[in-house]
């Protein structure tokens, strides 16, 4: 089993550190870093090829120019000697002595040699390259062209050699073609410049490409890094941290970004909060709604007393309460004396009013600790907490005595009067909390028995047990 668990564990760290790696290199940090590494390579081999052919082409031109100056001052110089092969010979050698000039090749104006000279590789194509159709010469100008033989490539020039004969009024005088000077060198001679560029170039180069690395990687991550930041800070939002923002200090896109981003979770933020309220508010008000139809199912419309319901619970909390505690619970009912007469004779508006004015009687002389109930008609009970029997017939006296004053004075043409019946725990010891109500109900019966409007306590009823 523990094999099993180091082989699973061991699974999950491989694939873990291969999801980081695969992470890192699809970030894209890392894609943009070889993106602009990419494009430093590129530039800087599109920028160097284009100086290496730049240069190639201006040593070729230079290369050139060169012939063709030395093939001019040649001319110039065989001018003079050109009746004398012998010393057009010895020109045409000491011009190829000594000099980039593989071979000189004098000719006359119908293209024999007048004079040659050979070092090098040209001296073994020495036959091949003094045949010239003259054709090729006699343009009176001159020409610059590449000769191949055997493999062989020279650059050469032919140069026209010129006299001047008779001067005229102005002091110019007539060019006179009498005969052409070959000259060549080696194309390659300008490559061993252009390999020491070359060098420069690579060196540049490879300096290019080790620096593009490290600052593409500085220069991506300024702009990725924002970006990561802007990422984990829209995550932490996501998953509820409504208060992160993110930092707004860049100018560009991605500082816009961040502030777009800000102000979107400014107002989601608000919103939030203002469903937040709401939803505190609708939970208040449910509540209080609650409790209001709480209340309205626990107590009767009319008086406003509690209900039979309501009166059932509360006996029971009371009951289980004075039992855990020891203390005594009493118990008062209260029936209206001639009730049913006063809504024969004068109505139930009437006797609405006479039950009303019963309750607000009740109500007015009872603590905030006791509880009135109207289970029904025109009986009331009342629950004292801590009370024994002897004080609840005080307090039912006391009720009595109040509700007439208050009906005499309120309602003089109407007659009635209370009658209650008293019981308390400690004197029954009930099982029960329902023999409280039960026995109140009988001392109320005895009370009306002895002539209404009376009061009676339990010292009035027969022990039960004895019965």
């Amino acid at each position: 089993m523990s094999n099993q668990q180091e082989t699973s564990y061991d699974t999950i760290n491989h694939v873990s550190w291969v999801r980081r790696v695969g992470d890192v290199v699809t970030s894209l940090q890392v894609k943009s870093t070889t993106l602009v590494v990419f494009l430093c390579i590129t530039v800087v081999g599109a920028s160097s090829s284009f100086l290496v052919r730049a240069s190639a082409v201006a040593l070729r031109q230079q290369q050139d120019e060169s012939l063709i100056g030395l093939s001019s001052l040649l001319a110039d110089a065989a001018a003079p000697l050109i009746a004398s092969t012998k010393d057009v010979q010895a020109l045409a050698q000491r011009a190829a002595d000594g000099s980039p000039l593989v071979y000189v090749v004098f000719h006359d104006t119908q293209g024999r040699v007048l004079g040659s000279a050979f070092h090098g590789m040209a001296a073994d194509h020495a036959t091949v390259i003094k045949a010239r159709h003259i054709e090729d010469m006699a343009l009176g100008r001159p020409i610059l062209w590449q000769q191949k033989n055997d493999h062989l490539v020279f650059r050469e020039v032919v140069y026209p050699i010129n006299t001047s004969l008779d001067s005229n009024e102005f002091g110019t005088g007539t060019k006179t073609l009498i005969g052409y000077v070959r000259t060549a060198i080696p194309p390659n001679t300008y490559r061993l410049t252009l390999a020491s560029s070359m060098d420069v170039l690579t060196g540049v180069g490879i300096i290019a490409l080790v620096f593009s690395i490290p600052l593409g990687f500085l220069l991506v991550r300024r702009i990725a890094w924002p970006l990561q930041t802007l990422a984990t800070t829209m995550l932490q939002f996501s998953q509820g941290e409504l208060h992160v923002r993110s930092p707004e200090g860049r100018r560009d896109e991605i500082g816009q970004l961040a502030r777009a981003f800000n102000r979107m979770a400014d107002q989601h933020q608000h919103a939030h909060e203002g469903v937040l309220r709401l939803n505190a508010e609708l939970e208040q008000r449910v509540l209080e709604r609650t409790e209001q139809l709480r209340d309205l199912a626990s107590r009767d419309p009319l008086t406003g007393l509690y209900n039979r319901r309501h009166l059932g619970e509360a006996l029971r909390q009371a009951f289980e309460e004075a039992q855990r505690y020891d203390r005594n619970l009493a118990c008062i009912m209260i029936d209206l004396d001639d009730f049913k007469d006063v809504n024969d004779l004068q109505g139930h508006r009437v006797g609405d009013q006479v039950l009303v004015l019963a309750a607000e009687t009740i109500k007015s002389q009872l603590r905030s600790s006791d509880l009135p109930a109207r289970p029904g008609g025109d009986e009331f009970v009342i629950l004292l907490p801590q009370t024994s029997a002897y004080r609840a017939a005080t307090l039912a006296r006391r009720i009595i005595s109040a509700f007439c004053a208050r009906v005499e004075a309120e309602i003089p043409e109407v007659s009635i009067g209370m009658s209650a019946g008293i019981s308390d725990v400690e004197t029954l010891k009930p099982a029960v909390p329902e023999i409280l109500i039960d026995e109140a109900d009988r001392a109320l019966y005895q009370a009306k028995a002895d002539g209404k409007q009376r009061v009676c306590t339990p010292d009035h009823l027969p022990d039960p047990l004895s019965t």
